[in-house]
């Protein structure tokens, strides 16, 4: 499937589905798409028998770019505490 905004591409995402000799399901790849203010999270649900129908699952996710930010302030944070309190 191809992401566009405004007539302009962005981007191809291809979810898979997997098959183990192990499960008797197929297992979803999920394929994402990551901007800074939202992720596009895009799966493949099931394909139908004669695979003329295929289930897909679209989740628009916004603001996840913050969540890792906010981690890496914390990590930084903890960093520069240790570095203090080791010197005083």
């Amino acid at each position: 499937m191809t992401v566009n905004r405004k007539g302009a591409t962005l981007g191809i995402l291809k979810p898979a589905l997997f098959l183990h000799r192990n499960q008797p399901k197929p297992i979803a790849e999920v394929d994402l798409f990551v901007r800074p203010l939202k992720d596009i999270y895009l799966a493949l649900g099931g394909i139908s028998e004669d695979e003329s129908i295929a289930e897909v699952v679209l989740t628009v996710t916004p603001l996840i770019s913050f969540v890792w930010f906010g981690g890496i302030v914390m990590i930084i944070g903890t960093v520069l505490c240790l570095r203090k309190g080791a010197f005083e």
